[in-house]
């Protein structure tokens, strides 16, 4: 039997505190959990057999990122619909089960704002981006360990798929709701899609150090005046004045000596 959301809020120990239309903000300035699924009431078992995607925002992602591919090759919206659909598990309400670390309402307002395949500020449930959104609901929860509690709601979801649901999942080791791509550990679902996000920015390498010049270096215009200055002269370089001897009237040399 598919799982409710209550199922989802009661196994991790969370007390649900309401649901809102998708695009609402939702009340809840604290850590929590949410829930988006096809339905208000938190205790229906059924969900949407076939997922209902909006063909206008597939077509705006294929717009936005020609680059991306399924399994390897070019995608094109057919392509992409039909691997999206293959994503749903038939009959279940909940569509992604996420946390937030300190305000729910900033993090659920930061996945409203995501633009069709952006990376930021929240990607990380994108597929929902590709459903027709007037049918979805977010149902929502306080609790202090948000990762623990969306880490329980995931695995009482994958343990309940019935085997032959599973079997018509693109990837049936991993049944998960239609946008969790991964569990909390890590794992990923392998369905095969690449690109939907825009490319993660390298940071920019650090400014390279000027170079220490060696010992007796000299830079360009300090040769460009030793050249003017000896081309004063004739080409040569005047002796260095050590200075004249006030009894013979002759210069010192270098070691201090005169004529006298």
């Amino acid at each position: 039997m598919p799982t409710t959301v209550n199922d989802l809020f009661r196994n991790a120990n969370v007390l649900r505190s309401g649901a809102v239309r998708w695009g609402t903000p939702v009340p809840l300035e604290k850590p929590g959990v949410y829930v988006i699924a096809t339905t208000e009431d938190p205790q229906q078992h059924t969900g949407l057999v076939e997922c209902p995607i909006d063909e206008h925002s597939v077509d705006q992602l294929i717009r936005v990122r020609p680059e991306i591919l399924i399994d390897n090759a070019a995608a094109d919206a057919a392509r992409l619909t039909l691997r999206l659909r293959a994503l749903w598990p038939a009959s279940e309400s909940v569509v992604y089960i996420g946390k937030a670390g300190t305000d729910t309402s900033r993090r659920v307002k930061q996945f409203y704002d995501t633009r069709i395949g952006a990376r930021a500020p929240h990607a990380g449930g994108w597929p929902v981006k590709m459903l027709d959104t007037r049918r979805l609901w977010v149902h929502y929860g306080a609790t202090a360990r948000p990762g623990d509690a969306e880490a329980a709601m995931i695995a009482l979801f994958a343990e309940a798929v019935p085997l032959e649901v599973r079997r018509a999942l693109v990837d049936p080791s991993a049944p998960l709701p239609y946008a969790n791509l991964e569990y909390p550990a890590g794992r990923r679902k392998a369905h095969g899609i690449r690109g939907a996000k825009e490319l993660r920015r390298k940071p920019a390498p650090p400014p390279r150090p000027a170079p220490v010049p060696a010992a007796g270096y000299f830079d360009r215009s300090e040769a460009a005046e030793s050249i003017a200055f000896a081309a004063a002269f004739g080409g040569h370089v005047p002796k260095k004045d050590h200075g004249t001897c006030p009894d013979c009237f002759t210069q010192f040399t270098p070691t201090g000596t005169c004529a006298c």
